[in-house]
């Protein structure tokens, strides 16, 4: 389509800075003065709208400076694909096509259908593309591949610099960890304020002192936190805590992220892509042994594995399951109220039913299944632990156990019944006695 063809549209305009647009202003203001992308880019295309009478009004321009691959994270971008789909406008101008088409192929095909199936134009200062022409929707698609092998490359291009700059034993991270500060040769140096604080940390821990009487201390005290908060937090010690660099170790790529296409947000990854991990020794001056490091571990983890136990609330968990959806039933416990269990799943018609009545069950079923296995033992069958199993749950569950506790035993007893299938339980309740319909 030629540039005649779309004087007199109704059109919306859509601005984008990146964080790739941010670093290069950074680069270049060391030079001379730069003008700010998104200034740069709406005067050219408010030039440009200008120049070819395009219809507007100041609520027609989408802008924002973020730098995200998937559009979820683009709340301006998913506003105007939605005035796309409601045939709003006649056409959508943008400096260059990726700066809206950019993201995951899901994102491409739905920007590229919410266009073609309303008939709006992607109208840039250098093409008008119709995406009802073949030629165009070529077009489009093939500068949006070589704009993703741009993107890829710069990414790989970025990590292996740090890779690279780690194994001569810098600190690639933006902020050198509390208790250093970086030399002009981005070497680890220890900060003599801040080094004393890591070290005391380390050493009441693995005397004895719990987190919270450390963190209640330094608050006392005074001392400023990593982020300079006045209050220490749990959260903060058990990063200084967990931190190896304070062995004289420089590491990069343990914590790797990536980002789920279904939302946009990013996660930790379950496999660590090695070539993107890196751990070199003797890098810089250690504030703590690798004696003490190794006690610290060993002390955090059993500290999780307690306070975990301490703050389950459901003892059916992993166990009671909804007969409609499948999915783990929850509980809800508020004060002064009867612990109620339900399905979280949205529009599921399953009833919720409070923790006495559940238990009652519980132990009905169990005394059943306990009352078979003496009758197979009288004449003679081998019924294993069964017996005393089932009997620990019956009295767990009448007790003041724990939650954990009557998880740990209900799982027991789960197992048993889910690998002998036993006749005398119904098929979906031997499935798992944890498979508990209701």
């Amino acid at each position: 389509m030629r540039f005649e063809e779309i004087k007199d549209m109704k059109v919306a305009i859509y601005l984008r800075k990146s964080q790739h647009d941010i670093d290069r202003e950074k680069r270049n203001a060391i030079f001379a003065t730069v003008e700010d992308t998104l200034h740069k880019h709406r005067r050219e295309l408010l030039d440009f709208a200008r120049e070819h009478r395009l219809q507007f009004t100041e609520d027609d321009i989408y802008s924002e400076v973020v730098s995200a691959e998937y559009i979820l994270s683009r709340p301006q971008a998913r506003k105007l694909i939605e005035a796309v789909r409601d045939e709003k406008y006649q056409g959508v101008v943008i400096i260059a096509p990726d700066r809206l088409t950019r993201g995951g192929k899901a994102d491409q095909g739905l920007i590229e259908d919410a266009f073609k199936e309303s008939g709006t134009l992607i109208i840039t200062p250098s093409q008008v593309y119709d995406l009802d022409n073949e030629e165009d929707q070529f077009q489009l698609g093939f500068k949006n591949y070589i704009s993703h092998l741009e993107l890829n490359s710069i990414t790989k291009r970025l990590q292996m610099g740090r890779v690279r700059s780690t194994r001569e034993g810098k600190d690639v991270s933006s902020k050198p960890p509390y208790g250093y500060q970086k030399n002009s040769y981005m070497k680890l140096i220890p900060n003599p304020d801040e080094a004393q604080i890591v070290q005391e940390i380390f050493n009441r821990f693995v005397k004895g002192e719990t987190m919270t009487e450390i963190a209640n201390d330094l608050t006392r005290r005074g001392i400023p936190t990593p982020s300079d908060a006045e209050e220490w937090h749990l959260p903060s010690l058990r990063r200084i805590l967990r931190r190896e660099k304070y062995k004289g170790i420089q590491v990069f790529g343990e914590r790797q992220t990536t980002r789920k296409s279904e939302t946009g947000k990013y996660a930790l990854r379950k496999r660590i892509n090695q070539n993107r991990f890196i751990k070199v020794q003797d890098t810089h001056e250690p504030l703590i042994t690798a004696e003490d490091w190794s006690k610290a571990q060993i002390l955090l983890d059993i500290a999780a594995k307690t306070y975990n136990r301490k703050r389950l609330s459901n003892p059916f968990k992993d166990v009671l399951i909804c007969s409609k959806c499948g999915k783990p039933i929850s509980v809800s416990r508020k004060k002064g109220q009867s612990a109620k269990y339900y399905c979280r799943t949205k529009n599921c018609p399953t009833s919720q039913i409070v923790e006495d009545r559940l238990i009652e069950h519980m132990i009905n079923y169990v005394t059943i299944y306990i009352e078979e296995k003496r009758r197979r033992k009288e004449i003679g069958m081998d019924v294993g632990e069964s017996i005393e199993i089932g009997e620990k749950v019956i009295k767990s569950l009448k007790s003041e156990d724990s939650y954990q506790d009557k998880n740990d035993l209900i799982k027991t007893l789960v197992t048993e019944i889910k690998y002998t299938k036993d006749p005398l339980w119904r098929r979906d309740y031997v499935e798992l006695l944890p498979s508990y319909r209701f």
